[in-house]
């Protein structure tokens, strides 16, 4: 049997330091909030907990931050409509 689910905050700090946690909510309030904004299949980057530049497409979007100087490893990229997060997955034999 395998199940998945979400870690709560409290969870989360005991697994991450305090900049890693506030990374890690602001990271899911931005996912949220690109999947309610932006169209799905739609690339967003992210960087310093701020929405930076969009674009139909990764190669366009990456022309944007390259253009405006940008250094892409210093930012993330989340495509809106999928849902990326802190999930944690428990396997488990089942005894027969």
């Amino acid at each position: 049997m395998m199940y998945a689910r979400r870690l709560d905050s409290a969870e989360l700090a005991k697994l991450l330091t305090p900049d890693q946690l506030k990374e890690q909510l602001a990271y899911d309030a931005l996912q949220d909030l690109i999947n309610e904004s932006y169209p799905r299949g739609h690339f967003v980057a992210v960087q310093n907990g701020q929405i930076i530049a969009d674009a139909s497409g990764f190669d366009e979007l990456a022309a944007f931050l390259k253009a405006d100087g940008i250094d892409s490893k210093e930012s993330v990229v989340i495509q809106a409509g999928r849902r990326v997060s802190n999930y944690v997955f428990v396997h488990g034999l089942l005894k027969t």
